[in-house]
């Protein structure tokens, strides 16, 4: 059986063989406990699921999992326990909406219950609580429960644990998330040092603490000290799960947008196309991973002037995403806009305008006010209309994105952004906003 913390028991509803791989693995997560019935096992080794583990990791943390309003259809046996995981996960993923009231009431039951004293119990809380806020765009919050949650652990874990280190982790990315990224950095590189005394080199938590810790000179903008911790955790990944296998290509997909960064985009190139032939072959066709991917690899071949491969690839990425996610998803919005990006770079501006505003609308149902990705659909269609000579209707457009494209982590693109209203007014005529614009204004 698997409990949510908190929530009710309910029973996962898999192949037998599968059942207790897919139950190991999410308690492994942390964010579930398990009881095994008498005569049961549950194997303590679950590598092959560790891919599936980190895509889903975080959902699991902030104790998102619960019984579901409809029921679940049993395991299609004898279906390997990476699709049973997946699979389920997905639907946990669309039940999960609903969670910050449980995960309060249960940090104030624990509050009372151990009052002021470091408690593990109170930590989990505070960590899933804060978790909670961060998906739901309550940054601020997000770090005072995690900073808490951290300071909990580390009074209960001086010398070092893996809980104390996964807070250390989930605070650094918030602190990201809140543009405090030179706080972020000592945080990762003490998780490092600690998955490192723990565990030793060769080690999967080992190679997500490089992983982390890239990230986030990565963010800082040092990237061949990023690149080079990239490097190391596929070194280690390859030891581990040998030549082929998701959390590879995952690597090499890190170490692509780090070659993007620097402006490497034919190499960049190569490694997002040996990432993407990687997961199709062990992930199939139609995984989540599969078309963020083949929207990654179309967007920059659009880049390179390669359209004919783009197109086919944003196909791809949008099918995948409509079939997994479903047609409302903001990752299929963001599949459509690069499907508008690509039309736009043809020269095709009715289409790519009418995409774009789609993309846009979709966009904003879903995602927080600001958010780089609505701005940048916004600056797509505006340029789009640029093009169709209405240049009116784009001003508001190109103008309104400006800010949020700022925040963009795509390289360049709040440049283009700036470019592409530069253009409006020149072809509009405005010699004084263009030149104000070019002063830096």
């Amino acid at each position: 059986m698997m409990r949510p913390q908190p929530a009710r028991w309910f029973e996962l509803l898999v192949a037998r063989d599968d059942t207790t791989l897919a139950l190991a693995a999410l308690a492994a997560t942390g964010a579930v406990e398990l009881e095994a019935r008498s005569g049961a096992t549950v194997p303590e080794s679950f590598a092959d699921l560790r891919p599936l583990l980190q895509q889903f990791g975080e959902l699991a943390l902030r104790y998102r999992a619960f019984w579901p309003r409809d029921g679940l259809r049993p395991s299609a046996f004898p279906e390997p326990p990476q699709r049973s995981l997946q699979r389920s996960l997905q639907r946990i993923r669309a039940w999960a909406q609903e969670a910050e009231p449980l995960i309060r009431e249960a940090l104030a039951i624990r509050r009372q219950k151990y009052g002021n004293k470091p408690n593990e119990a109170v930590a989990t809380s505070l960590e899933a609580l804060g978790l909670n806020c961060s998906q739901r765009g309550e940054y601020e919050q997000a770090v005072t429960h995690l900073r808490e949650a951290t300071a909990m652990q580390q009074k209960l874990h001086p010398g070092g644990h893996p809980a104390y280190a996964r807070s250390i982790d989930n605070l650094a990315y918030a602190l990201i998330d809140t543009g405090k990224i030179a706080e972020a950095e000592p945080l990762t590189r003490l998780a490092l040092a600690m998955k490192r005394r723990m565990y030793g080199e060769n080690h999967p938590e080992t190679a997500a603490g490089l992983n982390n810790f890239a990230y986030v000179l990565e963010q800082q903008k040092r990237y061949d000290e990023a690149e080079a911790a990239y490097r190391a955790a596929l070194a280690v990944n390859r030891k581990l799960l040998g030549a082929s296998h998701p959390q590879i290509a995952a690597n090499l997909g890190n170490i692509a947008y780090v070659e993007i960064a620097k402006g490497e985009t034919e190499s960049a190139i190569r490694y997002l196309r040996e990432a993407l032939a990687m997961n199709r072959k062990e992930l199939g066709p139609d995984h989540p991973e599969v078309g963020g991917l083949a929207g990654s690899l179309a967007y920059w071949l659009i880049e390179t002037g390669d359209f004919d491969e783009a197109g086919e690839l944003i196909e791809e990425a949008l099918a995948v995403r409509r079939k997994a996610l479903g047609a409302d998803h903001p990752q299929v919005a963001s599949a459509v806009m690069i499907k508008a990006y690509l039309l736009l770079s043809q020269r095709k501006y009715a289409q790519a305008q009418q995409l774009a505003a789609a993309a846009k609308a979709s966009l904003t149902k879903s995602l927080p006010a600001g958010s780089w990705q609505i701005a940048a659909a916004m600056n797509i269609e505006g340029a789009a209309l640029t093009g169709l000579g209405r240049y009116a209707e784009a001003e508001p457009l190109l103008v309104g994105s400006q800010e949020g494209l700022k925040s963009a982590p795509i390289p360049n693109l709040a440049d283009r952004g700036r470019l592409r209203l530069i253009d409006l007014y020149q072809r509009w005529g405005k010699p004084d906003q263009v030149q104000k614009l070019r002063a830096g204004g």
